[in-house]
């Protein structure tokens, strides 16, 4: 929840106010952001830094936002 209020409610709507003509590239830069602060999240067979975890982290980023 807490996660959803920093990336979504803030991050996103920062980027959004400088972008305002291109909300698309402030939908990419915060699901960037997203994937990015999921770099040292370890899974099974993937210790940090984890690319995997971040591909994921940008497509769910891209849904969140």
């Amino acid at each position: 929840m807490a996660e959803e209020l920093l990336f979504r409610g803030i991050i996103f709507r920062l980027i959004l106010q400088q972008l305002d003509q291109f909300p698309l590239i402030a939908w990419g830069i915060g699901a960037s952001i997203f994937a990015v602060a999921h770099i040292n999240n370890p899974t099974e067979g993937f210790m940090p830094p984890n690319y995997h975890y971040v591909v994921l982290s940008f497509i769910a980023g891209l849904g969140y936002m």
